[in-house]
């Protein structure tokens, strides 16, 4: 029997589906092995047969596999060495594995200690196109963009027999230390499609766990392969929410291979085909989607509703749901020029949160593709390599990269312009992200390269409609029949709702007559309290910072798959939260965590936001952060003290870095925000302490130093008398330690900008007192300030950059108080204090 015609007919359309897309995990057990050979020409052992070999080993009477293994550590550890490396290393792979690996698969796990998956991936015809990399149980957990094979059981080529997992005790030690992959596994198995192949999965006992959770979902569809299914094994299946398929490997392979193959030829997966090598479009493919082929980002769930706040996608304006604003076409001009003049341009759009970015680049990337131009956006998690996505671009003669949030990447596509530089090859990046994090990017950018920042109106943090786009947007309203609140208004009124608004916030409004947030807030009474609001309020504060939540780690958050499913399904938790790919995201943009807890449902929330990032901080390792991987991106933005202290207020900051230091102490970025987090309460010498167990951990980090040195000359302006021997230690120890960091990042004018900022502060305030340390201190800070602004004049970073107006704003403003220090009728003037060239918040927040 076909195995597509053993999977129920409701649940068959979005198995056939998954397999197409890519969506499974494979997870292997040792029938998956038993066709296979040793390098010898024998079949792999099974089980039974695994254990008289290692009795013959020990001269053993075993027969148990893990008792077997245990007698011969002892007795025989030279001779299970070298039959470990003899039997399970440079094996043959049975023929089928042609056709498994013609097919896509997201991840691949193993229960198995042979080298069976690489050998085949090695033997395999056109498998260059694709990367890959093994991994065993106790490797650091890693992300990679290409295809990771996982073996969770230890590995023949580099594991030695004490690594090698068969005994209870070794089971329970794998998983006792929390080691990453098994973490991962647990987090993926219950949100994540898998196809089990040959795994005997309850006889196994590190996957209890993962097993129990298996969720009773409508989204989920795994599927359980083995050549014989027992009745007693089909009940436990039915309960684990595993689909029983009854048959071969060889006949599952080649079905699989076979309803896939149309996909895989479609335009969507070919597109990279043509000029450039195997390994790199094998790169290309898994982190930009080529808008305008075949299927690219076309969203298929059918409950979306743009116009009520959803995510936008590619397939809203494909289908003509946005607004085309005033403004989009003069953009893709510039962008359609810079490619045709082969120039090295990269286009920076900010705003403050909601006001359409996203629907603004898929506009734009419309307009440059009606022009003949092909769009890549990137889509993946993980960082760009520059050098591959630069041979790529070599053999595209019209190409834009759009990457919508480039802040955690800023420095790579910076690389990635330098390379394009060098080679002669063009390169026009069109981005986006929140005003907020414009100075990290700026920071990352060679200004040689030309980095423009494109602001739709003067103000740089909002994009209000103007009248012409007012219009359109209440003739679109019109259109589809959307009417909300402006439903009875006349054309005027219906574009004065509009008018100087930003489009969401105006959207939201109009659809929901009585006003978006009275709306949510009857909804909210229906939420239940506990984890499974916490979880909407986690999602919420991520939202916030334009991040979305990964499906697998809900269970960290204390809500089991089993009931989110359940409550996306049929409870309330729908009415906020919807699955879009592998991601949970808010329904509604607009939804602020401070909307689901109000004060007095705060502490709850301090538990759940604390007891979550205890649960992931199996993520926070060495590889996570220099890779950027999603997950230490989630852990970073919910660990950032100015969303702590704005979602929860600044009475929990001490108590939230305290919870969490047993687990993040070894990272620098804690204790940076920790540092951060004192400052805000006026702390200034514990905040300055911890700074240092910052740079103590990372000695030559930039950004940790930059804080460092900051906090120093905060601490010297607030806790001592300017002109004191302690202030001016204090300030020494400030600016030399931002000297230091400008050394060690020569691109990043922060250090310089931010020493000036912190002298004039201190300098402001001393003419505003009673200037008990004399007249000696305003000549001393007044000569410093003046040597530190003709120094930052001097630097090529500021000089080419827009930072050279804020330095020049700055001079002016230094000079209106110099001769103005003597004239106390203008000290307590509001305008003699220009907050805003002082202000420091963003880059306070701004760290990598």
């Amino acid at each position: 029997m076909s195995f597509l015609d053993q999977v129920p007919d409701k649940q068959r359309p979005e198995v056939l589906e998954f397999l197409k897309t890519g969506k499974y995990q494979l997870l292997l057990g040792a029938g998956a092995s038993r066709d296979s050979k040793s390098r010898n020409g024998e079949l792999l052992p099974l089980a039974s047969h695994m254990t008289q070999e290692l009795n013959s080993l020990s001269s053993s009477v075993q027969s148990r596999i893990t008792s077997a293994y245990e007698i011969a550590q002892r007795r025989s550890p030279a001779e299970l060495e070298a039959y470990l490396k003899d039997r399970f290393t440079e094996c043959k792979p049975a023929f089928w594995w042609e056709d498994a690996l013609d097919c896509a698969w997201k991840r691949i796990w193993s229960l198995n200690i042979d080298d069976v998956v690489e050998q085949a991936i090695d033997q395999h015809n056109g498998w260059e196109q694709h990367r890959t990399k093994s991994y065993t149980w106790h490797h650091p957990l890693q992300e990679f963009d290409g295809l990771q094979v996982i073996h969770l059981h230890g590995w023949s080529r580099c594991d030695a027999s004490n690594q090698m997992i068969f005994s209870i005790s070794q089971y329970a030690e794998a998983t006792k230390k929390e080691h990453g992959w098994h973490r991962k596994f647990f987090d993926e198995w219950g949100q994540s499609p898998f196809i089990a192949v040959g795994a005997g999965l309850f006889q196994e006992f590190d996957l209890t766990e993962a097993l129990q959770a298996r969720p009773a979902s409508p989204n989920v569809f795994s599927l359980y392969v083995s050549r014989t299914i027992e009745p007693e094994t089909r009940e436990l299946l039915d309960l684990a929410n595993l689909i029983p398929i009854e048959c071969t490997a060889e006949d599952f392979f080649a079905e699989v291979e076979e309803l896939t193959r149309e996909a895989r030829k479609s335009a969507r997966f070919s597109w990279y085909q043509q000029g450039a090598p195997a390994e790199v479009v094998a790169a290309m493919v898994q982190q930009f989607e080529l808008l305008g082929a075949e299927g690219a980002f076309l969203d298929r769930d059918t409950d979306r509703d743009f116009y009520a706040g959803d995510e936008p996608e590619w397939v809203d304006i494909v289908r003509d749901k946005a607004v085309e604003l005033s403004w989009y076409p003069s953009l893709a001009q510039v962008v359609a020029d810079d490619i045709k003049n082969k120039r090295q341009r990269a286009h920076f759009l900010h705003s403050k949160r909601l006001a359409g970015r996203t629907v603004t680049l898929l506009q734009v990337s419309k307009l440059l593709i009606d022009r003949g131009i092909d769009v890549f956006w990137f889509r993946s998690s993980y960082r760009p390599d520059p050098q591959v996505v630069a041979e790529f671009l070599a053999t595209r003669s019209k190409a834009a990269l759009i990457f919508d949030g480039i802040a955690d990447f800023a420095d790579d596509v910076s690389q990635l312009m330098q390379e394009c530089a060098s080679k002669k090859i063009t390169c026009v990046v069109l981005a986006a992200d929140l005003a907020s994090r414009r100075p990290a990017i700026q920071n990352q950018f060679d200004m040689i390269y030309g980095m423009e920042f494109h602001v739709p109106n003067a103000r740089w943090d909002s994009w209000p409609l103007n009248q012409r786009d007012a219009r359109a947007v209440v003739a679109k309203i019109e259109k589809v029949g959307r009417f909300g609140l402006i439903r009875g208004l006349d054309a005027g009124e219906r574009v004065d709702v509009f008018f100087k608004r930003e489009i969401f916030d105006g959207l939201s409004q109009a659809e929901y007559g009585a006003g978006f947030r009275t709306r949510v807030y009857k909804e909210l009474q229906n939420l239940p309290e506990g984890r499974v609001r916490a979880l909407v309020g986690l999602i919420a504060a991520l939202s916030s910072q334009g991040r979305g939540f990964p499906l697998s780690y809900a269970s960290a958050a204390g809500v089991d798959s089993r009931t989110l499913n359940r409550e996306l399904r049929a409870g309330s938790l729908g009415s906020f939260l919807q699955v879009r790919g592998t991601f949970l995201r808010m329904r509604f943009r607009a939804l602020t965590p401070q909307d689901l807890y109000p004060g007095h449902l705060k502490d709850g929330f301090f538990e759940s936001w604390v007891d979550f990032l205890t649960s992931i901080s199996v993520y926070a390792g060495t590889k996570s952060r220099q890779q950027r991987s999603e997950a230490y991106l989630l852990i970073k933005t919910l660990m950032r003290h100015g969303i702590v202290r704005h979602v929860l207020g600044s009475h929990y900051l001490s108590g939230f870095y305290e919870k969490l230091q047993p687990k993040y102490e070894e990272d620098a970025r804690f204790w940076e925000q920790r540092a951060r987090a004192h400052v805000t309460l006026e702390n200034y010498t514990q905040a300055m302490s911890y700074a240092a167990k910052a740079c103590d951990i990372a000695p030559r980090d930039s950004w940790r130093l930059t804080t460092y040195a900051d906090i120093s000359l905060i601490r010297a302006y607030e806790e001592f008398p300017i002109g004191s021997d302690d202030f001016w230690k204090l300030y020494d120890i400030g600016h030399e330690g931002l000297n230091k960091a400008l050394s060690l990042s020569p691109s990043n004018s922060l250090p310089t900008l931010l020493g000036l900022k912190r002298s004039m502060r201190a300098y402001l305030r001393y003419i505003q007192s009673d200037r008990t340390n004399g007249v000696t201190v305003l000549e001393d800070l007044e000569q410093d300030i003046v040597k530190q602004i003709r120094t930052a004049y001097s630097l090529g970073r500021i000089g080419q950059t827009i930072h050279a107006e804020e330095v020049m704003a700055l001079e002016t403003e230094f000079l209106r108080w110099v001769a103005a220090k003597d004239a106390p009728e203008h000290w307590g003037d509001p305008g003699f204090l220009n907050a805003r060239l002082l202000n420091t918040d963003s880059a306070e927040g701004v760290t990598v």
